[in-house]
């Protein structure tokens, strides 16, 4: 069914089956394997919430099991070669179609990726078509020891977006804090917050700067009709001062040119994470909300409301909940005019 590539450890010449279990690769801590295949002889036997969505025979897949003797950091990456739209799943349980555990990933256009800590076990990776087109495709697989700095949030780790950034409330790497949680600014904790002057045009605060929420507690929430209500987000208040009366338009989620989606430029990075974002005129009363965003899951979020000259709006970034994607570094955008 499928072409070899370039092997790793444990590597069958061809791994790609078209049903469960599949045959077995062994990863152990450093090891990476890689091959091509193809959909174009295989059945449809599998189907998730993503990619595809339904039990009809109509997206062709195949099946890759992986056993990882060491705990650490699984990467895969799925990529389309010719004639093929894919998407895979992650299983623990090879034949359960939508278990709870299950996850699936189908990013458009392009390759599928994922990275992230695992435990030691067997897993395994469903490729599939994402629009029932069956072609070509590539498969590369790695495993590496967790280590604070690698991006990837460890089970002994709080946070981890990488390389060093000071002050962004995650412990640098080589600390004794290192990749924990440090206490946030008693100040811009919590309300009045962090005061911020701004003048006319645009404004940013960077993730390079050590803008994050990374540390901080769950003080805040939005209104009750606005943003919906939910528990273990952390948030971070800043205390805006316009410069001039007029329209102030504030965005989150972007690179620091204010357009491009932080996600589309790493799905795994620091910065992809699922925020909240809403503006107050007066920082402890919920009622005073002005605008707020929480689009499903993590895309960008923008407000917009009127300010007058030196009179503070409260705006408040914010988690969706408690995991590991409901806090994070950010940049933030103010545009006034």
């Amino acid at each position: 069914m499928g072409a070899a590539g370039a092997g790793g450890t444990g590597a069958a010449p061809t791994p790609a089956s078209d049903e469960c279990p599949g045959e077995e690769t062994v990863l152990h801590a450093g090891d990476s394997v890689s091959w091509t295949a193809t959909l174009q002889e295989a059945k449809d036997d599998y189907y998730s919430f993503c990619g595809d969505t339904t039990a009809e025979a109509d997206g062709a897949d195949v099946v890759y099991r992986f056993t990882l003797a060491d705990d650490g950091v699984f990467d895969i990456k799925v990529s389309p070669l010719t004639g093929t739209d894919t998407a895979f799943y992650l299983r623990s349980d090879c034949t359960a179609n939508n278990a709870a555990d299950e996850q699936c990933f189908d990013e458009k256009p392009g390759p599928d990726t994922m990275r992230w800590s695992f435990a030691a076990g067997t897993y395994f990776v469903v490729v599939d078509t994402a629009a029932g087109n069956a072609g070509a495709f590539s498969l590369s697989a790695s495993l590496s020891a967790p280590a604070c700095g690698d991006g990837v949030v460890a089970p002994d780790e709080d946070c981890d977006p990488g390389p060093a950034v000071a002050n962004d409330g995650c412990g640098d790497p080589g600390t004794p804090g290192a990749c924990l949680f440090e206490p946030a600014p008693m100040q811009a904790d919590d309300c009045p917050g962090q005061e911020v002057q701004v003048p006319a045009g645009t404004t940013m605060l960077l993730a390079s700067d050590g803008y994050s929420t990374y540390g901080y507690a769950d003080n805040q929430n939005s209104k009750v009709g606005g943003c919906p209500h939910t528990v273990g987000g952390r948030d971070r208040v800043l205390r805006l001062v316009p410069a001039v009366s007029g329209t102030m338009t504030v965005k989150i989620g972007y690179e620091p040119d204010g357009a491009t989606h932080v996600c589309d430029v790493d799905l795994w990075g620091a910065g992809c994470w699922d925020m909240k974002l809403y503006a107050r005129t007066d920082c402890g009363d919920e009622g005073t909300e002005l605008d707020c965003s929480d689009i499903w899951s993590i895309t960008p979020e923008v407000i917009q409301f009127d300010v007058t000259k030196d009179v503070p709006i409260y705006v408040v970034v914010d988690g969706y909940d408690g995991s590991v994607f409901g806090s994070g570094p950010f940049n933030l955008s103010v545009f006034l005019q």
